[in-house]
């Protein structure tokens, strides 16, 4: 008997599912997709701020306690022997960084360059019936701006720490990339200052 309902409930089951599927519009999204990211404000806001991740800190956590005030006159480290002691041992410098400034800031322009490319100019049509669509608008495109100061804030920290560096402002390839010369310091810093203008 229990068996009879068993199948009978998954005869029931099979014909509602099948009875509707050719009236179901569905799209399913990955949410690194850039369709996904492309059709919703918070998504491309995300996407934004995501690249707030890499801006460099110091709240003690990077140079093993010390905070990076004690690799100068206004602060002391009491403890002897730390990473901090670098910066006036003579021990720091380009190839001993004492962070991952090279790594983090291409990482972030290179997300810099992409939201430049292909995320600016978009209108969110099916949000337009919103009541706080021009107000999300006027968040989003404030986004092109902020992106154009954090790319040159991060040439900003290449330049500082190792000179001139590569000047690469659209979305590369990993050949085009590797193969990229060297741009000059004024080059980059005078591109970097009409960027954010």
């Amino acid at each position: 008997m229990k068996l009879k309902h068993i199948f009978g409930f998954a005869a029931l089951m099979s014909l509602g599912l099948t009875g509707c599927s050719d009236q179901m519009d569905y799209h399913e999204y990955r949410v690194n997709d850039d369709d996904f990211v492309k059709r919703d404000f918070g998504q491309v806001g995300a996407f934004a701020t995501h690249i707030y991740r890499d801006l460099d800190y110091d709240w003690g956590q990077m140079y093993g306690g010390a905070s990076l005030c004690s690799a100068t006159d206004e602060a002391v480290f009491s403890h002897v022997g730390n990473q901090i002691e670098s910066y006036y041992n003579g021990s720091w410098g380009p190839t001993n960084a004492n962070n991952s400034i090279w790594g983090t800031c291409w990482d972030a322009i290179s997300y810099c360059n992409l939201f430049l490319t292909d995320y600016v100019g978009l209108e969110f049509p099916e949000h337009k019936l919103e009541k706080d669509y021009q107000d999300q608008m006027i968040k989003y495109n404030n986004y092109e701006w902020e992106i154009r100061f954090m790319r040159a804030y991060f040439y900003f920290l290449l330049v500082r720490q190792y000179g001139s560096v590569p000047l690469i402002t659209e979305s590369l390839n990993a050949e085009d990339a590797n193969n990229a010369q060297q741009a000059s310091i004024d080059e980059i810093l005078s591109l970097s200052t009409m960027s954010v203008q």
